[in-house]
């Protein structure tokens, strides 16, 4: 497997997360000059149109600044901007930017220690997304090696999902639970709330229900007090699928309702309908022809009100 990276590349800017922007902002030994401080507001500003689900204008921004901070060569600027300009590409769709950008930060990375965990960390991601999981799982490896403290639990759930993907469920169990020590040790609750959800995907794979339903429900409660929508509908997608296993195909239908509700909330509408979908299956199948009618007439309500707003 070749992992030399060889690439010369036109500029492209990487959205930051706050964390780093904090870190890479706060902590010099004396004030940034003016030059440098422009570099990193227009990096912020991207920040905050990633934020907002503006990813073009996200990535303008980055482009910007990596352009400002590659004119001085300062490359801890320069492979921050990389980093979060392959992040916003690959969310984009934009395989081709997004490969450009986390490889021409691979070969700058020697310069930024600091930043080699992060650089590791985006590869392994944008390999996922291409469905390539050993390359994955190697960079995800090494990611975890090269991270810090703050810093591991998140890479170490990232490396458990691709062994969850693999179906190597030792794996999975071995770093996910280590994520979740360490998250729960550090307070932070959306990575316990990560290794607590993916440890309930190993449980329900061995047919663990009692214990994969547990798990979600933990993770339900950790997600919703770091309120990430997403998440919260995905713990109750698994609980569905928990209870259904279970039999219980009324508390299963229910879930994913209650799922679909956060997901148009969110203006996550294909997954709002992915949830009704789901329960109108699930009625179907328990013979509940008044709840099923019900469900699909509320899925048939967000894809006529979808269609007219031009959404996809």
């Amino acid at each position: 497997m070749n992992r030399l990276i060889n690439v010369t590349l036109p500029l492209v800017l990487f959205i930051l997360t706050p964390v780093l922007l904090v870190s890479c902002v706060s902590t010099p030994k004396q004030k940034p000059s003016s030059f440098l401080q422009q570099a990193e507001r227009r990096n912020l500003t991207g920040v905050n149109a990633e934020a907002q689900g503006k990813l073009i204008a996200a990535e303008s921004e980055f482009l910007e600044a990596h352009r400002l901070f590659s004119s001085v060569e300062n490359f801890h600027g320069m492979v921050l901007t990389l980093i979060n300009s392959s992040r916003v590409n690959r969310k984009i769709g934009d395989s081709e930017k997004a490969d450009a950008a986390i490889d021409y930060a691979l070969n700058l990375s020697a310069h930024t220690p600091e930043l080699e965990a992060e650089v590791y960390f985006e590869k392994a991601k944008s390999l996922l997304q291409k469905t390539s999981l050993d390359d994955s799982e190697f960079w995800a490896g090494k990611a975890v090696k090269a991270a810090g403290e703050k810093d591991r639990p998140r890479m170490l759930n990232f490396l458990a999902s691709i062994y969850l993907k693999k179906g190597m469920l030792l794996n999975v169990k071995e770093n996910a639970t280590a994520a979740e020590k360490l998250a729960r040790s550090l307070g932070e609750k959306r990575e316990e709330g990560n290794s607590l959800r993916i440890l309930a995907e190993a449980a329900l794979l061995e047919k663990r229900l009692t214990d994969s339903l547990i798990l979600f429900q933990t993770a339900l409660l950790l997600d919703k007090e770091v309120a990430v929508s997403i998440r919260v509908s995905d713990d109750l997608r698994g609980m569905g699928r928990v209870y259904e296993l279970l039999g219980d195909n009324n508390t299963a239908a229910l879930s994913f309702k209650r799922s679909a509700a956060i997901n148009v909330a969110g203006k996550e509408f294909r997954r709002a309908e992915e949830d009704l979908d789901q329960a109108v299956r699930i009625y179907m199948k328990a013979g509940d022809d008044m709840s099923a009618s019900d469900a699909r007439g509320s899925l048939e309500k967000l894809r006529s009100s979808r269609s007219q707003a031009g959404q996809n």
